[in-house]
């Protein structure tokens, strides 16, 4: 697969099913572990980091327009890649944040990482009876994930 965000009709077809999803990110991950490959590949690491830091001014300047008592809030946080946003949601001073990704290799990371955050495995593309999420939570997050789902009739179930 050539290395950059654009991927072929087959390749598009060929990751509505779960095994090809999940075998893609977690050589993605594997080879590009950081902003880069959870971000824009192409664009290289330096482009990714700017994204990344307006995504967390955007976001800081956003919660706090929020009507949420953090310090009691839980988040689960869908297809948290390489953590950036655990570690964001950590600084609004959250009771907790529980992690997931489609990835072996980021769940595994992830737990070293963030010791004191639940860290799943999860694919919000599956069915509800494969998912194994547990848990009341105030807040859900799924930035940069929701587009990646590429089978229309698993986005809507």
């Amino acid at each position: 697969m050539p290395q950059n965000d654009l991927l072929c009709k087959d390749e598009v077809l060929n990751l509505q099913n779960a095994q090809s999803r999940e075998s893609y990110w977690e050589k993605r991950l594997q080879e590009n572990w950081g902003l880069h490959g959870v971000g824009h590949i192409s664009y290289g690491i330096h482009y990714n980091r700017w994204l990344y830091k307006v995504r967390r001014h955007v976001f800081a300047r956003e919660v706090r327009r929020m009507p949420i008592d953090w310090g009691n809030a839980n988040v689960l946080d869908i297809g948290s890649g390489t953590g950036f946003w655990i570690k964001t949601w950590n600084t609004t001073g959250v009771r907790s944040v529980t992690g997931s990704d489609i990835t072996d290799t980021a769940v595994e990371k992830l737990r070293g990482y963030y010791p004191h955050s639940q860290v799943l495995k999860l694919d919000i593309s599956g069915s509800l009876e494969e998912q194994t999420v547990t848990g009341k939570y105030e807040v859900i997050s799924a930035f940069d994930v929701l587009f990646h789902i590429v089978d229309d009739a698993r986005f809507y179930a």
